[in-house]
């Protein structure tokens, strides 16, 4: 077997300076500005709406916080979405010329939005948008109109707290929530209840505590109706 050893006239400081050199420089390369020359690009809207008016191109990167943690992102130049290259990189043609919004929602990692403008005929290289680790936290607990606990009912939490289900007590719970408008939503046949909105602040850990829900219960035409908490059933 092998036995690899330093060379005698490379001092060991002098070792500890070159590599110290080697990982600064990477890390230096890893906020630069991304190389996009095979990213493919995905257009904002058709050229055939832009026909007489002047459009742009926005460029950038999504970067997690973690190289593990690295993939492809979800994100949208004002309603319309697009999805990153697994390492981040994204490109946007089409654009037509004006003040527009680039977000970022991934779920686990607080939204992220950051305003570009876009002139006629340029690529606007905006800066690595760095993506942030969520850390809000939503409980609360469904109970039927007796205040008996709500057991197995689907849950979600809108736009990017994703989906879970009650426990045997009706408790919910998301993890990793990010701060802004939210809307708990319940998808269950049985059970139904208007949306609920509420603002979520960055790194809030909110009690919603007990949410009722009415009974869902089908008529003798077999549509499925809302009974609200105490009321009549529909006629």
């Amino acid at each position: 077997m092998a036995t690899w050893r330093l060379h005698p006239l490379i001092p060991m400081r002098t070792l500890t300076l070159l590599i110290s050199a080697l990982l600064a420089t990477a890390a230096a390369g890893c906020g630069s500005s991304p190389d996009l020359g095979d990213v493919q690009a995905q257009a904002f809207t058709s050229r055939l709406s832009l026909i007489g008016k002047g459009s742009g191109a926005v460029t950038g990167r999504v970067i997690f916080p973690s190289e593990f943690t690295q993939r492809s992102a979800t994100f949208y130049v004002d309603q319309v979405k697009f999805a990153t290259l697994p390492d981040g990189r994204f490109r946007v043609t089409t654009i037509p010329v004006g003040p527009h919004e680039v977000r970022v929602l991934a779920a686990g990692f607080e939204p992220v939005s950051v305003p570009v403008s876009v002139r006629d005929g340029n690529e606007v290289a905006m800066k690595p948008i760095q993506l942030r680790i969520a850390r809000g936290k939503v409980i609360g607990r469904l109970v039927d109109e007796k205040g008996r606990s709500a057991t197995g009912i689907a849950v979600h939490l809108a736009p990017f707290g994703g989906a879970t289900y009650t426990d045997q007590d009706g408790i919910f719970l998301f993890m990793g929530v990010g701060p802004g408008d939210l809307v708990l939503g319940v998808d269950d046949p049985y059970f139904t209840r208007q949306p609920q909105r509420f603002l979520l602040t960055p790194d809030e850990q909110r009690n919603l505590g007990n949410i009722t829900v009415g009974r869902a219960q089908t008529s003798g035409s077999g549509r499925t109706a809302e009974v609200a908490p105490g009321g009549e059933r529909p006629r």
